[in-house]
C-alpha cells in the first residue's frame, strides 16, 4: 500500500526542512566534506564546466558548489529553499558577478525550461548530480 502525501503535508514537511536547514547553516559550513578543494576540483573536471555555462546549483546549501562552478562558469545561479543557508552561501561565495541568489523550492523552479546548460546539485555527504543539455 502507497501513502501519498496531502498538500498540506508536504507544505508542512517544506516548512521543517527550512526551519531544520536554517538552524544547521553553520555546521554545514564547517563540514570538511563539502568544503573540500579537491573534491570541488574534481566535480568541476567531470562536469566540464566552461566559461560559457549558465550552471543552476539546485539546493545550494552554505554554496562550496556554487563557489567553486563560479570560478569555471559563465554565471551560476544558487537557489534554495532556505534563506539561512542562502545567506550562508552569500558569505562564502562573496561577491561575484556571476552568481546570483534565488530563494526557490527545487519541484517549482522559477526558470524557463532552457535557461541553463548544466543544472547540479549536490545533497548532504552524497556524490553530486550533474545534468547537461537544455535544462531548466
Amino acid at each position: 500500500m502507497k501513502y501519498r502525501l496531502d498538500w498540506k503535508e508536504v507544505k508542512s514537511l517544506k516548512s521543517l526542512s527550512q526551519r531544520n536547514f536554517g538552524r544547521q547553516a553553520g555546521a554545514y559550513a564547517a563540514n570538511a566534506l563539502l568544503s573540500d578543494e579537491e573534491n570541488l576540483n574534481t566535480i568541476l573536471t567531470l562536469a566540464g564546466i566552461s566559461e560559457r555555462d549558465r550552471v543552476l546549483d539546485v539546493a545550494t546549501g552554505t554554496g562550496f558548489l556554487a563557489a567553486a562552478l563560479a570560478q569555471a562558469a559563465g554565471g551560476v545561479i544558487a537557489t534554495d529553499l532556505t534563506a539561512g543557508m542562502l545567506k550562508k552561501a552569500q558569505g562564502i561565495v562573496g561577491n561575484r558577478g556571476n552568481v546570483t541568489y534565488a530563494l526557490a523550492d527545487a519541484e517549482n523552479l522559477p526558470f524557463q525550461s532552457d535557461a541553463f546548460d548544466v543544472v547540479m546539485t549536490s545533497p548532504p555527504e552524497t556524490e553530486p548530480l550533474l545534468m547537461r543539455g537544455s535544462c531548466g
